[in-house]
């Protein structure tokens, strides 16, 4: 094989693992497994409280052992007349929520989309240790509302 045919399959096979690699580094609905208990953890440490009919739409973890890079991204699903109890028992309830603050909740992808929100009421709170939790609220559906909680550690 000569030199230029060469750096041509070289070109083709770097070409085609490079997109493989995006392809597979995507961000999936769920990242690892996530369960009931994950939930209840994750309202431990968030200070929420899910209601008891809730589906979990999507999750993402991100964690590479440094704590600035840490990061969770939760949509869920709840009946439209759970949303206002779940916010009164939250680390929101003295906060104003509002269309201004849904930058916040970060860049959309595949399932986590909160920019494509008509009206996407919004806050954020700063936790304990430097930690940050967003909330996002949809309530276009009729009877259900969908939920994008954005958690990370600064």
């Amino acid at each position: 094989m000569d030199g230029n045919k060469l750096n041509k399959w070289r070109n083709s096979i770097f070409c085609i693992l490079l997109i493989v690699s995006f392809i597979g580094c995507g961000n999936s609905n769920v990242s690892g497994s996530f369960d009931g208990d994950d939930l209840t953890a994750l309202g431990n440490q968030w200070h929420l409280s899910f209601p008891r009919n809730i589906s979990i739409l999507g999750f993402y973890k991100e964690d590479d052992g440094r704590a600035m890079d840490s990061m969770v991204q939760l949509l869920l699903k709840m009946d439209a007349q759970d949303v206002e109890q779940f916010i009164s028992d939250s680390p929101f309830a003295n906060l104003e929520l509002s269309n201004e603050n849904r930058g916040k909740l970060g860049a959309d992808y595949k399932w986590w989309q909160p920019s494509k929100v008509a009206n996407l009421r919004s806050a954020q709170v700063n936790l304990n240790n430097g930690e940050v939790l967003n909330i996002g609220i949809d309530s276009s559906l009729k009877d259900k509302a969908v939920i994008y909680l954005f958690w990370y550690e600064i």
